[in-house]
This record gives C-alpha cells, sequence and structure tokens, in this order.
C-alpha cells in the first residue's frame, strides 16, 4: 500500500514539486505487486542470529532499483549499538550492528536506524487453522532512514520509516 497522508509535495525531490511528486507517485504505484527477486543472509552471533545488515542493505536497493545504484554500505557506530557496547555484552568483533550508512553511485547517502524489532517463536505443530506453521518463524523490524545530498544542494534530507514484516519456513 502506498499513500501520501501529508500531501505530495513531501516525495517532489528538493522543491517541493507537486509535477515531479505527482510522477514519482505513478512510478511506485507501478511497482506495487511486481516480485522481486535477491539474496538475504544472516549470520550466527553469540546472542542468536542476525541479519547481516550490510550485505542485505545493497541487495535489497540495488534489487529494488532494477540496477546496481549502492557504492558501500557500513556499520555506525551509535548509542548502544556500536562496536564496543557489543563486544563488552559478549558479542563479536564482526558481529552486525544496528544502524547501517550506505554510500550511492550519485552525491546521495543513507543512514538507517533500527528503531524496533519482535519475532514470534518457531512453531512445530499446527496452529489449528488451515495453514500448517510448523518450522516458520515470523518477525519484524521498524526502519528509519535519513536520506541526504552529499554534494553542494542545499536541499533538506528526507526522513522516511519502514516496517519490514518476515516470514521464513524451513523446507
Amino acid at each position: 500500500h502506498t499513500s501520501t497522508p501529508l500531501g505530495l509535495k513531501y516525495i517532489g525531490g528538493p522543491n517541493g514539486s507537486e509535477s515531479i511528486a505527482q510522477e514519482s507517485y505513478n512510478e511506485q504505484l507501478k511497482q506495487l505487486n511486481i516480485p522481486i527477486s535477491f539474496r538475504l543472509r544472516y549470520v550466527k552471533t553469540n546472542f542468536g542470529i542476525a541479519e547481516d545488515r550490510i550485505f542485505n542493505t545493497k541487495e535489497r536497493l540495488n534489487a529494488f532499483a532494477g540496477r546496481n545504484v549502492v557504492s558501500s554500505v557500513e556499520y555506525a557506530d551509535v548509542g548502544a549499538s556500536n562496536r564496543s557496547s557489543v563486544l563488552l555484552l559478549g558479542g563479536g568483533k564482526d558481529d552486525p550492528l544496528q544502524t547501517t550508512v550506505t554510500r550511492f553511485k550519485g552525491p546521495a547517502a543513507q543512514k538507517t536506524f533500527l528503531i524496533g524489532h519482535g519475532q514470534d517463536s518457531i512453531s512445530n505443530s499446527r496452529d489449528g487453522g488451515e495453514e500448517d506453521t510448523r518450522n516458520t518463524f515470523s518477525a519484524y523490524e521498524l526502519l528509519r532512514n535519513i536520506f541526504a545530498l552529499t554534494n553542494t544542494n542545499t536541499a533538506p534530507p528526507i526522513t522516511t520509516d519502514t516496517e519490514l514484516i518476515f516470514s521464513f519456513k524451513n523446507l
């Protein structure tokens, strides 16, 4: 579902152009319900299984763009999710952090913060409904993205919030 609750001017580029916004919105609508294939990677840590955010961020953004648009992705030390605190809590030096910085091939960058997450446990029995939920795992993440131009353009950054819902089944 796509909506613009505050109006089109907020997706109309640096100058809030409603014609650019309408064109962008129409392009978004064309992309709804079109499957996109990409690989995801998860790694084992002392805390359990964690998303390899560097690999997955690059895979998702390139897949959604339909071409290679990402130059680099790296973890960012912020607040409680920083390398020192992970190590002090018993994590490893290569464990994923919750915040990433993405640099695009053009003059733009994006910082992504994990602001919330949760999961359902793996079920080993039928849930009583029609669907067999044995050996399934479901989770969600709430992300905040801050996207900014990195050239001399004075346009303010764009902030978006995204909820991702995952469901995996052991085949």
